[in-house]
């Protein structure tokens, strides 16, 4: 009885009924279509601040290239051509505040999961600002609805 090699179908490359090689090693760019490149940009960095790229040498049509931690957000002069939705990644406890500076720049919160809340950039694309997998965190009660400390006892003193 022959013996198995132990070569899984991914060793064994194309063509030999495996996926073969490697995945690709993260998300180079995304490319958004849209009508009003400076409109749209400003969104982007202004109010999610994303750092502005320079753009190489011999592009054509009016972009804007934006930092995304290690990709890129190209806002590109076209006919819009948008993914379902463009999720950033937050820390759970960020929410509340992204929630309110969306707000305040004109930009509400239009839906929301457990993990992520939706808005709408200028040119109408789906943004979505996410901490999935980690949960919310609970809201924390205000100053004035915390017991005062003389209702606390007494550090060391036993409990009457």
């Amino acid at each position: 009885m022959a013996k198995a090699t132990g070569t899984s179908p991914a060793e064994a490359g194309p063509g030999a009924g495996g996926r073969g090689g490697p995945p690709p090693r993260g998300l180079h760019h995304v490319a958004l279509g849209v009508a009003d490149v400076a409109r749209t940009a400003a969104f982007y960095r202004d109010v999610l601040r994303l750092e502005e790229e320079p753009r190489p040498p011999g592009g054509s049509g009016a972009a804007v290239w934006l930092r995304v931690g290690e990709a890129i957000l190209m806002i590109e002069e076209g006919p819009p051509a948008a993914p379902r939705a463009l999720v950033l990644v937050i820390a759970p406890g960020e929410r509340d505040e992204w929630r309110a500076r969306l707000a305040a720049a004109g930009h509400p919160v239009e839906d929301e999961t457990g993990f992520t809340i939706y808005v709408r950039d200028p040119a109408g694309n789906r943004v979505g600002l996410s901490h999935h997998p980690l949960p919310a965190l609970p809201a924390l009660p205000a100053l004035s609805e915390l017991p005062a400390p003389s209702a606390l006892g007494t550090p060391g003193a036993p409990a009457k």
